[in-house]
């Protein structure tokens, strides 16, 4: 904090948040914390357009059909976007009934999924699978593994022994035996 000229009361300053994706947002909801006036004068986010989420907005164009920015795919290990979500349905308050009244009806659980990757001779979809457990991402309950335990080498186990990791890739294709003894020779 800076003091104003001719006075002892220390200025709070403005805060300006540019862009309104993850990264704005979560900015705005940290900085706007219980007390945050004792600390700044105010707090603005600019965002260009009307729409915010960045990379994750989505809204609904012709016949309400859903149009997405980015990939909407969040993965079970980002604990924090998950507990930052969890603080802001807490604070919504909102009634049962009303749609997408929790977090827990806002995502769903997917531990499957498949991406195509176009290639000349067709489409290669490339499948992973993860492990499941009965927690949710975010749980201030949950206790999150050590680093200690499981070190940074467990990735490179992964890409060499994907069964082992828990993680699991098929990146065969769908076009039948011959397709992929073609690639084999």
């Amino acid at each position: 904090m800076t003091t104003t000229p001719g006075s002892s009361t220390p200025a709070r300053r403005k805060v300006v948040i540019l862009g309104g994706g993850v990264g704005g947002i979560t900015a705005a909801f940290e900085l706007s914390r219980a007390g945050w006036q004792e600390h700044f004068e105010s707090i603005t986010l600019y965002q260009q357009g009307w729409r915010l989420g960045g990379k994750g907005a989505s809204g609904r164009g012709v016949d309400d059909r859903i149009e997405e920015h980015g990939l909407h795919l969040w993965l079970g290990y980002y604990e924090n976007s998950f507990r930052m979500l969890r603080e802001c349905y807490e604070e919504l308050h909102r009634p049962p009934g009303e749609p997408l009244a929790t977090i827990e009806q806002a995502f769903e659980r997917a531990s499957h999924f498949t991406v195509l990757e176009r290639r000349p001779d067709g489409w290669l979809p490339w499948r992973a699978s993860f492990p499941e457990d009965a927690g949710m991402p975010g749980d201030p309950a949950a206790r999150l593994p050590s680093l200690y335990r499981h070190p940074p080498r467990r990735d490179r186990t992964a890409r060499r022994h994907p069964a082992r990791s828990g993680l699991v890739v098929d990146r065969s294709p769908q076009r039948g035996a011959d397709t992929a003894a073609k690639r084999a020779r």
